[in-house]
């Protein structure tokens, strides 16, 4: 077991893979969806990796990491107030005030508020579910988009995850699993299917179970995935539904870039990882706010951008979340550990 407290390579490198996929396909979509260029011609990374969804390729590596991370932090020693007071510091008063900001922001761009919902909803948007429950009704929600809330409701059942992990680790597998099975089949609503919490705990759950009672990678092990990968790259299954395939091309991925790890650790690949690491929450609340806001100073353009005309404004639009994000960490560390401050003196 590596030694506790320390940041872990293979942890921060997946993640900011992860996080270059979602920035990459959001980007690709929205000036696709503006009419700026035609994504057919040209992309930054291709649609799909290994015949998964480029975005939700993204995000089933960050549910595995996510259970990664969790299980090396509080495998050995939790309490439920501690754990539940470190999850609310550490995600609601950054997405507040990213809200806050960027509502104000779109206030005075828009010269008014351009809302069509109900007031009553803006209690989603305290909780964090309005990006997650905007497929039913719409709300006033700006930032953090359907996984801020699928996130926020798997850390909810962590500690009962953790347990069984733990204590019934078969059971606990056997239970996720025929949940996951029948959740796929037989879940219909206006919310995607892959986008349900639940049918995402297996990937959490992979995570967990790797930092609990494997924590390395045989080479057997790292071949055989990265076999499956290439079979998935060759073949291409794109057109199986994400909730299949995603979870399973996640996992062959975790494995094979956990094994990579261990060849690549040196000071500059850790150096830019434990960066994108340490801003990755304000990257994810801003990077899409921040891509749409930039390309709509193209929306009046009288051509279409060339290929070097789309990599500037990506450079441009990745310099931008880069600011925001800092600024929004920074922000945020100033104003927790404010309240902090004066919670403390009245104890």
């Amino acid at each position: 077991m590596k030694e506790k407290g320390k940041r872990l390579l293979y942890l921060d490198l997946i993640r900011t893979f992860a996080v270059v996929c979602v920035f990459v396909v959001h980007f690709t979509r929205q000036f696709e969806y503006d009419g700026i260029a035609r994504a057919n011609d040209y992309k930054i990374l291709p649609d799909s990796f290994f015949s998964v969804y480029l975005g939700s390729y993204g995000v089933s590596l960050f549910f595995i990491v996510s259970g990664a991370s969790l299980m090396y932090v509080y495998k050995d020693k939790f309490q439920l107030g501690t754990y539940l007071k470190k999850r609310f510091w550490g995600i609601y008063p950054m997405y507040w005030i990213a809200f806050i900001l960027a509502f104000l922001y779109n206030f005075y761009i828009n010269k008014g508020l351009t809302f069509a919902c109900e007031k009553w909803t803006i209690l989603l948007t305290v909780l964090g579910m309005d990006g997650y429950l905007s497929c039913f009704f719409p709300n006033f929600y700006l930032v953090g988009e359907w996984f801020m809330g699928c996130i926020i409701l798997l850390y909810l059942i962590f500690p009962i995850l953790r347990k069984g992990v733990l204590n019934y680790p078969k059971l606990t597998a056997a239970i996720s699993l025929t949940v996951y099975v029948l959740g796929a089949f037989l879940f219909h609503s206006a919310m995607p299917t892959d986008t349900l919490f639940i049918l995402r705990v297996p990937e959490l759950l992979v995570g967990m179970y790797f930092v609990c009672y494997f924590n390395k990678i045989k080479p057997v092990v790292a071949a055989i995935a990265a076999g499956f990968l290439a079979i998935c790259a060759i073949f291409d299954f794109y057109g199986t539904p994400t909730i299949w395939i995603a979870p399973v091309v996640g996992v062959a991925s975790f494995i094979v870039l956990t094994f990579i790890a261990d060849y690549v650790d040196c000071k500059l690949v850790r150096g830019i990882t434990q960066t994108v690491g340490k801003y990755c929450f304000a990257i994810f609340l801003t990077h899409h706010f921040v891509i749409a806001q930039v390309m709509k100073r193209f929306y009046c353009f009288e051509r279409e951008l060339r290929v070097s005309e789309v990599w500037l404004l990506f450079f441009v639009c990745c310099i931008v979340t880069a600011i925001a994000s800092k600024l929004l960490y920074e922000l945020n560390r100033n104003v927790c550990g404010s309240i902090k401050g004066m919670l403390a003196k009245e104890e």
